[in-house]
């Protein structure tokens, strides 16, 4: 299915800001998407340069906002778990600098995405990219990392600029009053998962 989304991909991006009138092709780009996240969840696919193929998707979302969620989602998904995977490999063994500075060059890119995408238009797009954003950081926040003379490379602090934007989301997203559509939604819901999942969103972006 790797190889398939590769196919996909090529022929999805020559479309350019046109591919979002494709049903056909969205779905199929999903679909692949969505499998190849699943699998690369527990399987490492680093061979196949999943990161740089998929991230072209991502850089066209946020040059155009022409993608819909079930493209974008499964995207941002495959693209952090490329990136986990070769943070795996090189804190387990020896790797060149060429290898390390390439690691941080793809990990700043996806930092420029998700930091991008927190303003997103897409509520669910927001949400993910601010969740993975903070699943990094603090990954490479990490004292074995930041006191490792090879490793120390990927160590990263987020400035006060994007510490400032991840704190104003935390503070829409968490402590924001209810607006009136919402309250009417949680008035009408007659079940309690809609109520019970609203409170572990916002305790999931506070910790």
């Amino acid at each position: 299915f790797v190889i398939n989304l590769n196919q996909l991909l090529d022929d999805f991006l020559q479309q350019g800001e046109d591919l979002s009138a494709n049903e056909g092709g969205i779905c199929q780009i999903s679909s692949s998407l969505r499998k190849v996240a699943a699998f690369h969840n527990a399987h490492d696919l680093t061979r196949w340069n999943l990161y740089n193929r998929i991230s072209q998707l991502l850089d066209l979302e946020m040059k155009c906002r022409c993608l819909p969620g079930q493209v974008v989602l499964p995207a941002l998904q495959c693209t952090y778990y490329a990136l986990l995977w070769q943070l795996t490999t090189v804190m387990d063994r020896s790797s060149s600098k060429e290898t390390l500075l390439l690691l941080r060059t793809q990990t700043m890119h996806f930092f420029e995405i998700c930091r991008n995408y927190l303003n997103h238009n897409n509520k669910a797009i927001q949400e993910q990219a601010f969740t993975l954003l903070c699943d990094l950081l603090m990954i490479l926040s990490n004292q074995e990392i930041s006191e490792n003379e090879v490793l120390k490379v990927l160590s990263y602090t987020p400035d006060s600029s994007l510490q400032s934007e991840l704190l104003i989301f935390v503070q829409d997203h968490v402590f924001i009053k209810e607006n009136k559509e919402i309250k009417e939604e949680w008035e009408k819901s007659k079940e309690e998962d809609y109520k019970l999942n609203t409170l572990q969103k916002k305790r999931k972006f506070l910790s």
